[in-house]
C-alpha cells in the first residue's frame, strides 16, 4: 500500500488427479442418404478418444449391468489412466483509498483502515482453473477419415456396445495413427470486476 493505493495478489496451487476423460471432434461432416437404409459418408475427418479404463463392454460380463458397473468402478479407482498434474488460480485486486489517514498503519491482514471509511474505487481480475489433464488413450480410441459410398446401415447391430462401434469404425473407415496419450484443457475462465463507491 502507498498513499492510499492498495494492491492485493493471491494464488492457489491445486493438485489434480484425472479419473476419466473423453472427446469427440468432427471436421467437415459430409453425408447423404441415397436410399432408405443406404448412406454415403465422405470427405469427413473425425477425432475421438476416451481414457483407458472408461466404461466399455470390453472385459465386462454380457447382459450383467451390475457386474459391468462394478468392474468399471474398480478400474476408475486405481488412478492408472490419468497422469497427476497441477492446476492454478490467480487473482489481483487494486483499491484506491483517497481518505486514508497517513498515521494509520495496516497489519499483515490489510485491515488497518478505519471501519468508518471505504475505498473509493476497486478493480480486480482473476484467472481460474489454469492447467490441463492428461489421459492414457483407450485401446479402441481412433482418429479416422471417412470416405464410404453406399453403406447399408439398415442391419447395423452393436451387441457389445462401444466396443462393437469401435470395431465397425476400424473395419469401415481409414484410421490414422495417434499418440498414446491425449490432453484435455481445463475450462479456464477470466473474471473481471470494477467497483466505484458512490455513497
Amino acid at each position: 500500500s502507498n498513499e492510499g493505493h492498495l494492491v492485493k495478489v493471491g494464488g492457489t496451487l491445486k493438485l489434480l488427479q484425472p479419473v476419466a476423460g473423453a472427446y469427440f471432434y468432427v471436421k467437415s461432416l459430409n453425408y447423404r442418404w441415397t436410399e432408405y437404409e443406404q448412406q454415403d459418408i465422405y470427405n469427413t475427418n473425425v477425432k475421438y478418444a476416451y481414457s483407458d479404463g472408461l466404461y466399455t463392454s470390453q472385459g465386462n460380463p454380457k447382459n450383467d449391468a451390475r457386474a459391468s458397473i462394478a468392474n468399471y468402478l474398480n478400474r476408475a479407482r486405481d488412478f492408472k489412466n490419468g497422469v497427476p498434474t497441477v492446476g492454478l488460480d490467480l487473482g489481483a485486486v487494486y483499491e484506491y483509498w483517497p481518505e486514508k489517514d497517513k498515521n494509520e498503519q495496516m497489519d499483515c491482514h490489510c485491515e488497518g483502515f478505519s471501519t468508518k471509511k471505504h475505498y473509493k474505487f476497486a478493480a480486480g481480475i482473476s484467472v481460474m482453473d489454469i492447467g490441463a489433464l492428461r489421459f492414457k488413450r483407450g485401446e479402441y480410441s481412433n482418429d479416422f477419415y471417412a470416405d464410404i459410398r453406399g453403406w447399408n446401415v439398415g442391419g447395423a447391430n452393436y451387441p457389445d456396445g462401444l466396443q462393437s462401434l469401435d470395431d465397425t469404425i476400424r473395419s469401415r473407415f481409414v484410421t490414422k495413427p495417434s499418440s498414446k496419450y491425449f490432453t484435455v484443457i481445463l475450462p479456464t475462465r477470466i473474471n473481471l470486476f470494477v467497483d466505484y463507491y458512490i455513497v
